[in-house]
């Protein structure tokens, strides 16, 4: 067959040869060969036998030099795959810039590995005014006595804060001021503190407690159960007459205070009596005053007072 590659070879039309005198017939028959080698993946050539130019560079700098196509694919894989520090795959990738965190820090545009690394980075901030909880986003929380506002993690992490710190215990450099008010045992009684729950199978509690103003007549003061542990306190009524508070037949631990405080200064005796009568203490007539007891062996009896005071009971 005669070389195609002479440039002055032509076809001549409707002559049916070529103008070198080459049978026209035979340069079709050649195309066809051609074009059935090219097409029949049975004849391919393989990608190790064809080569390719430079390609673009990744991202991140590593470049892709001119190699067979079978070399290149492979390039591709591995580098795509590689776990290399500083030059791994995901720094080859391109990422379009992201949403702005909830704090306001951009995400622009990056590789992949740079994008990962970043998110990682902004949520372990600890930076003064710009740490990571404040670009956690946090639903709102519905509460009673508090409620959480609808923001971030670190505005949620705020209001708790407060409302801990307006209900912890006062240091010994603080005062209460304003009004307080207290729940109730479900008798009535005002408790100041109840710190320990009920204890025991007698159902008794630690307390410290105010019983507040006793009735204007006589009364039975002390505890409700002979499990009871603590300190109550009673205000005396404005008498109107002589009035008597007698102590309930409990007995309860040794630990048990009661304490008895009249304000004002009526014109009746507060006598504060054992159960079964015996006459302790009294504030006089006329007097402020308070008394406090104490529970011993089987009965109660008077361990401190001031005001206008009389022990009817020694002790």
């Amino acid at each position: 067959m005669p070389s195609l590659k002479n440039p002055n070879t032509v076809v001549q039309s409707g002559s049916g040869r070529l103008s070198s005198g080459v049978d026209g017939a035979s340069v079709l028959a050649a195309v066809n060969s051609i074009s059935a080698h090219i097409n029949d993946p049975s004849r391919a050539h393989p990608a190790v036998a064809i080569n390719t130019a430079a390609g673009p560079t990744w991202l991140n700098g590593r470049t892709n030099p001119a190699a067979t196509v079978q070399a290149q694919l492979d390039k591709i894989v591995n580098d795509l795959a590689d776990r290399s520090v500083g030059d791994d795959g995901a720094e080859r990738v391109g990422l379009a810039p992201r949403s702005t965190w909830l704090g306001g820090r951009t995400n622009p545009g990056s590789d992949v590995w740079t994008g990962i690394e970043k998110i990682i980075n902004d949520l372990s901030d600890t930076a003064s005014g710009d740490d990571g909880v404040e670009r956690i986003g946090a639903k709102e929380v519905t509460g009673s006595p508090t409620s959480l506002s609808l923001g971030s993690a670190k505005s949620q992490i705020g209001e708790l804060l407060t409302a801990l710190n307006a209900r912890a215990r006062i240091a010994s450099a603080e005062s209460i001021t304003g009004n307080w008010t207290f729940g109730t045992d479900g008798t009535g009684v005002t408790f100041l503190q109840q710190p320990f729950g009920p204890i025991g199978s007698g159902g008794g509690v630690v307390f410290w407690r105010c019983s507040g103003v006793l009735a204007n007549s006589d009364q039975s003061i002390g505890p409700t159960n002979a499990a009871d542990k603590g300190f109550d306190e009673y205000i005396a009524p404005v008498a109107t007459a002589n009035r008597v508070l007698t102590f309930t037949a409990y007995d309860v631990d040794v630990a048990m205070r009661v304490r008895v405080v009249r304000l004002g200064t009526e014109a009746f005796d507060i006598t504060v009596k054992q159960n079964g009568g015996t006459s302790i203490a009294k504030i006089n007539a006329g007097s402020a005053g308070w008394m406090e007891f104490i529970f011993r062996s089987t009965n109660w009896h008077l361990s401190a007072w001031g005001g206008g005071v009389t022990i009817l009971l020694a002790t």
